[in-house]
């Protein structure tokens, strides 16, 4: 995603840049427009931090709009509403959001093709169909969809096939033991707890290691297996990139620049936990 995304940002610079050339100043508007495919947290983070990078990119290369380029952001959900797993307080400030920002957000746009129609100087135009036959033309699409697990011959072998459920999610009971190979263990995004489904967020994953940890530990000592039940809410962050977040926890939905500077705290604690890393005992 780096390198494509760096790829992206030097396109914009190749447009803006050539449009600054006296020879071809015009006042007619260029459109760069970059469609994120995804109504859910993700799709949605994305879609504001990529507008207010490419926003700012385009103030820094032409803070007089004199190339007269357009960024423009839109983004597409296959569903009746963005945030499907979140409530409906959130999905208002959200949607408000989108406004304000002036994103195109489009519903019921569930993608099945995807085609080149143009093939200009300014690199590829692209056509996406949904399943209505709606077209949307874009320059740059990212996609941002649903995790589907990836069933595959490690896990559904002739031999011992592990039972998974309709989107490849291998099934485990309230012990993360697999409901049909008692010496398989899954936890986080690849597994579908059938005692206590939860969607795929990262905190059901992280709290799910201790107890894993544990009945590893007593189903190798041949002790009784604990049962483990998650949290039925939990708390989302969703950043709007420009030093704005809203909050989402249950039915509550609030917004605010504390709520930014909380989410960038515990991302950055996150993320120097895979960069300092403790010594290991040999």
């Amino acid at each position: 995603f780096c390198a494509r995304w760096d790829k992206i940002l030097q396109r914009l610079k190749s447009i803006v840049a050539d449009k600054l050339l006296p020879c071809n100043y015009s006042e007619t508007i260029t459109s760069f427009t970059i469609t994120i495919v995804g109504g859910g947290a993700g799709g949605v983070e994305l879609c504001f931090a990529m507008h207010h990078r490419l926003q700012s990119e385009l103030k820094l290369l032409d803070p007089k709009q004199i190339s007269k380029v357009s960024v423009k952001v839109a983004l597409l959900s296959r569903g009746k509403y963005i945030l499907s797993e979140h409530c409906p307080a959130v999905r208002t400030i959200v949607n408000r959001l989108l406004i304000e920002k002036h994103i195109d957000l489009h519903t019921n746009a569930e993608i099945n093709h995807i085609e080149v129609i143009q093939n200009s100087s300014n690199g590829l135009k692209l056509q996406l169909i949904s399943s209505s036959g709606a077209k949307y033309i874009c320059d740059e699409a990212i996609w941002c969809t649903q995790a589907v697990g990836q069933v595959s011959a490690w896990l559904t072998g002739q031999t011992k096939r592990l039972e998974c459920d309709q989107h490849g999610f291998i099934c485990v009971g309230p012990t993360l033991q697999s409901v049909n190979i008692p010496n398989v263990f899954a936890a986080g995004d690849i597994c579908h707890n059938v005692a206590h489904p939860r969607p795929k967020a990262g905190v059901f994953a992280v709290r799910a290691g201790p107890p894993l940890y544990a009945n590893l530990c007593r189903y190798l000592h041949s002790q009784p297996l604990e049962e483990w039940v998650p949290q039925s809410e939990f708390l989302g962050l969703i950043g709007t990139g420009d030093g704005w977040a809203v909050a989402s926890k249950g039915g509550l939905g609030v917004e605010g620049a504390h709520l930014w500077q909380l989410k960038d705290h515990i991302d950055r604690q996150w993320m120097a936990g895979y960069q300092n890393l403790p010594s290991m005992e040999d």
